[in-house]
């Protein structure tokens, strides 16, 4: 057989887990080509490049970066280091990678976690990939999205017995689940730990050794705790001050996430009886739920817990679509036609639905995506400030460079930080106030040494996040579309 043919052969038999990659890479891919040259994605600019540009530099210590769940960066930190590529263009190509690896990850879980045909997987695992808040993920949780990689790849592991190779390969993948992310460590070890404690009724053997697979990844996960207390005084990552919920305000959140296929979704609890995905539904909701308590300090971390739960979710709309398309009998035709299409109804829902996600301008967005914009974007084109004003932010920035005095400073919070990092030639005239007011910027530049700031954001009265208000020392200098330049008095 000729080399042509083989790989004919082999691309054949694998058409589908092919196709489960690059369809979603492709839906990832529009609102990066829409941009252009500009990120999108919040943690993209705000965090991912400034901390490669910091790694890359050595700037950071050894804990801090143990705490930061490393893994991304040891992906994007090499590439910077031997390509020299703007950091905003390896995360352009990185995030549609991603979304299609862990697409792909779930069309495998559903093939042989819960033996669906090919074509199902990869049916449940596009129709997955549609929905605005799996969409969401990808926009920007380039860890999360990374860690569930190998969350997906374990799944099946779990559903039989471990020999040595199983084991090792199991512990390997709980190990890059915990170092890609807190958040995905703790669903992969809960994971492992709940088959552990099935197993103890029945088996003691394999309780002992599905808990040595969890052993390494338990203690990498309690030394990242540790460091980011060392360095950051926090036991968690650290979230928007803005992305925080409370009490009422995370069964609201929950419930908004998920109204639009919960119906389904029930139906498919009902219908499949899976112990992981039930586990990890379980987990995530009531950690969204506990986190959400004030006393405890750990608000900010609820909507990722509410986030994390679109995968099972999904698998079990899906399931329910299914469900309802097969029960489809002796009723009236109209009842009939429906519920035999229900699954291709369901796709057709999420296809439009994710078309006005992925494509709309965060001004025009489908009114339900701009409910709650602090957990869930209003677009996807835009990252921490909307594509309209990308082009005028770096402009501005220009601007700035062009026109900066003598002992004057930029001053720049979260927004602009990130974009000033990468666009901004002056690094040692910048002061960063993260989630802070322009007042504080001020300060911290007035302790550095300088004698007046510039500051740039919307024009006076207009603004996203709350800040439409400058304070009067601060007066505008110059503009670019809806961006002003500011400097001080």
């Amino acid at each position: 057989m000729s080399t042509l043919s083989q790989l004919s052969t082999f691309l054949s038999k694998r058409r589908f887990a092919i196709a489960a990659f690059l369809m979603p890479f492709g839906i990832r891919a529009i609102p990066e080509i829409i941009a252009g040259p500009y990120p999108i994605g919040w943690d993209t600019i705000a965090f991912y490049v400034p901390s490669t540009l910091d790694w890359a530099a050595g700037k950071d210590g050894l804990l801090f970066m143990i705490g930061e769940a490393p893994l991304l960066y040891m992906i994007s930190v090499p590439v910077y280091l031997i390509s020299r590529v703007d950091p905003v263009w390896i995360f352009k190509v990185l995030g549609p990678v991603l979304y299609g690896c862990m697409i792909l990850a779930l069309f495998r879980f559903l093939r042989l976690g819960l033996s669906w045909s090919d074509q199902l997987a990869f049916t449940g695992s596009v129709l997955t990939s549609l929905y605005f808040v799996t969409l969401r993920i990808s926009w920007d949780l380039f860890r999360n999205e990374l860690g569930l990689i190998f969350v997906l790849l374990s799944l099946p592991f779990l559903t039989k017995p471990l020999d040595r190779r199983g084991s090792l390969i199991l512990a390997g993948l709980v190990l890059l689940a915990v170092v890609s992310n807190q958040f995905t460590g703790v669903i992969s070890l809960v994971l492992v730990g709940t088959r552990a404690l099935t197993a103890l009724r029945n088996n003691w053997k394999d309780f002992f050794d599905l808990g040595k697979t969890a052993v390494p990844g338990i203690a990498l996960f309690g030394l990242m705790v540790y460091a980011e207390f060392a360095s950051t005084g926090s036991s968690f990552p650290r979230q928007p001050p803005s992305a925080t919920l409370g009490g009422l305000d995370s069964i609201v959140v929950l419930v908004w996430a998920y109204l639009p296929v919960a119906p389904l979704a029930l139906l498919g609890m009902w219908k499949m009886r899976n112990r992981d995905l039930f586990a990890w539904t379980g987990l995530c909701v009531i950690a969204s739920l506990v986190t959400s308590v004030p006393e405890w300090g750990l608000v900010s971390l609820s909507y990722r817990w509410v986030i994390l739960l679109s995968v099972p979710t999904l698998v079990f709309a899906i399931q329910g679509a299914i469900t309802l398309s097969r029960a489809a009998s002796n009723h009236q035709r109209i009842f009939v036609v429906l519920g035999r299409n229900s699954l291709r109804l369901f796709g057709i829902a999420l296809i439009l639905l994710a078309g006005l996600y992925v494509l709309l301008p965060a001004q025009q967005a489908f009114p339900y995506y701009g409910v709650y914009p602090a957990f869930v974007p209003t677009s996807m084109t835009q990252n921490t400030v909307p594509l309209s004003d990308m082009s005028s932010l770096v402009q501005a920035l220009d601007w700035a460079a062009v026109n900066m005095k003598p002992g004057m400073a930029l001053i720049a919070g979260a927004t602009v930080y990130g974009w000033a990092r990468d666009y901004f030639p002056f690094q040692n005239r910048l002061i960063d106030f993260g989630y802070g007011t322009p007042a504080q910027g001020v300060q911290l530049a007035t302790s550095a040494g300088f004698s007046s700031v510039m500051m740039i954001w919307w024009v006076y009265g207009q603004g996203w996040y709350g800040q439409t208000i400058i304070p009067g020392n601060l007066q505008p200098v110059h503009q670019d579309g809806t961006i002003e330049v500011y400097a001080s008095t």
